[in-house]
């Protein structure tokens, strides 16, 4: 046995110095073909980037239209408030008629034989509106082990949602909190309950992993 394996070790050491070798030149090969400085894949990076998010906004909106069209809901795409009038006066708009727009999904609450989903609406930092609306269950596996409970970086982390809803009641949050002078009574945001008329998760584009990247490289230097 001995003998056999001391024929076998050089066939080895062959066969891997055989594949560092293929990989050794296709990464010089891709070296080669990019002849770009720093500052033109940047801003072929931010070109990509920017073609992207413009993509997506695309889609977005095309989603939510599709959705509001049947309920003639009234899109809403405001995301700053300073007074509940205002929160009322776009979520509760004259008419009766519903609203449609897009939030993130933060929790999901049953409800008797339904559910009630919480949605975050509005400016990450500027306003922060909840919307729990009554509704089906959504199709969303939540997070195992998630890090963030807090509704600013929910809002930033969590699926985002295109909706469309009749909204019943808005109502503006105050809480108690400490102050200079003993204590102060500050706005938290505002709460709109109703009922969801439609709901569909908003697809989220991968970004190009590096593997595929390689390849076109590749491509292009055939």
């Amino acid at each position: 046995m001995r003998p056999r394996r001391l024929l076998q070790a050089p066939q080895l050491y062959f066969r891997g110095m055989r594949r560092a070798l293929v990989a050794f030149l296709a990464i010089a090969l891709v070296g080669c073909g990019d002849s770009s400085s720093p500052k033109q894949r940047a801003e072929q990076q931010e070109a990509e980037r920017k073609e992207r998010a413009n993509r997506a906004q695309q889609q977005q909106r095309a989603i939510v239209e599709e959705l509001a069209t049947p309920h003639k809901a009234v899109i809403t795409d405001r995301r700053s408030f300073s007074w509940t009038a205002d929160v009322q006066d776009t979520l509760m708009p004259e008419g009766g008629r519903p609203v449609a727009g897009v939030a993130s999904l933060s929790d999901v609450e049953r409800d008797g034989k339904s559910h009630i989903v919480r949605l975050l609406y509005g400016d990450i930092l500027k306003t922060s509106i909840v919307l729990m609306l009554k509704c089906d269950r959504p199709e969303e596996t939540a997070t195992k082990g998630g890090w963030f409970t807090g509704d600013r970086m929910l809002r930033m982390s969590s699926p985002r949602y295109a909706f469309v809803a009749k909204i019943e009641s808005v109502k503006a949050q105050r809480g108690v909190v400490p102050a200079e002078g003993g204590v102060d009574v500050e706005r938290a945001g505002w709460v709109a309950e109703g009922k969801c008329l439609a709901l569909r998760k908003i697809p989220v584009e991968e970004k190009p992993r590096a593997q595929e990247n390689i390849e076109k490289l590749l491509r292009e230097r055939k």
